[in-house]
């Protein structure tokens, strides 16, 4: 039986999972198609906003939403977040990108540094440096063709996942998972329609099918991950987050968009799954295992 931190760590997983379809319909349309990364970002929160209204209103279960602060910060850096990866992706591939993206467990834990207890801060900076060891074999970096401009897209992408999943822990506290969407997709639509707005063109049949699927997919993993912040901390729920690397590794060669992985990248699924496995097992003994 899965205890109610258990189900939550469980259910971020899953989360990374959806972020990684989503990302992987993103890649396949901006290299097969007319749409751009703007398209996306438009599609992503415009039609986001029109599903979580839909099923809100044939449920009837509108809340009114309370500290207005958490749920506009929330959203607000959350957009930021998507700019930064989308750039950062688009100038220099989606290795930097992620890699990138991916250092938000670090500023989590550089915002909380005073939080801590000495102990803590221990387990803390194990976990996150051996899951970012993982991150580092998968994707090889240091192969990458960097760059000034893309590394500071790259770095205020993570920056900014920090923040928001900082303000998604506080929101989450006394709102539920569907006024948190509802915020964050609707501000998301306005800001993206005022940036990308005039960017928008005519599409056809399949990158329509392209825009809705990768929207969908990323309202699942949205919701997914706004459903499993109220029992954990939002340094665990960036640590579970890292679980994008081993479905990229398995699933990236099953729909033809990754190479056969090495071995190098295969070690270091295994230790991004086993820093995922101690967060969980700990937590499911009911100890606190990172706090803030």
């Amino acid at each position: 039986m899965l205890t109610p931190r258990q189900s939550s760590l469980l259910v971020v997983a899953l989360s990374a999972l959806f972020f990684y379809f989503n990302s992987a319909v993103v890649s396949w349309g901006v290299g097969h198609t007319t749409l751009t990364t703007g398209d996306f970002t438009v599609g992503r929160f415009v039609l986001g906003f029109i599903l979580v209204s839909v099923i809100l209103t044939l449920r009837k279960e509108f809340e009114a939403p309370q500290d207005y602060r958490y749920l506009t910060s929330r959203a607000v850096f959350n957009f930021l977040s998507i700019i930064g990866f989308f750039e950062a992706s688009a100038r220099s591939g989606p290795i930097v990108g992620n890699t990138l993206n991916l250092l938000y467990p670090v500023f989590l834990l550089l915002f909380a540094l005073r939080k801590f207890t000495p102990k803590e801060l221990k387990t803390t900076f194990l976990a996150t440096t051996i899951g970012l060891v993982g991150v580092v074999l998968v994707l090889k970096p240091c192969d990458e063709d960097w760059g000034l401009v893309p590394s500071l897209y790259g770095l205020s992408s993570g920056f900014f996942a920090a923040l928001s999943v900082q303000s998604l822990k506080a929101a989450r506290e006394k709102n539920s998972a569907a006024t948190i969407l509802l915020w964050l997709f609707g501000i998301g639509s306005v800001l993206s329609l005022i940036l990308f707005g005039n960017q928008l063109h005519s599409l056809n049949g399949t990158e329509i099918v392209a825009l809705v699927t990768a929207s969908a997919l990323g309202t699942i993993a949205q919701y997914y991950l706004t459903l499993g912040a109220l029992h954990i901390s939002a340094s665990e729920s960036g640590l579970m987050s890292l679980a994008r690397i081993p479905f990229a590794l398995v699933l990236g060669p099953l729909i033809g968009i990754e190479g056969v992985p090495t071995i190098s990248m295969i070690a270091g699924a295994f230790i991004v799954l086993g820093t995922n496995a101690w967060v969980i097992s700990n937590g499911g003994k009911g100890k606190t295992v990172i706090k803030v």
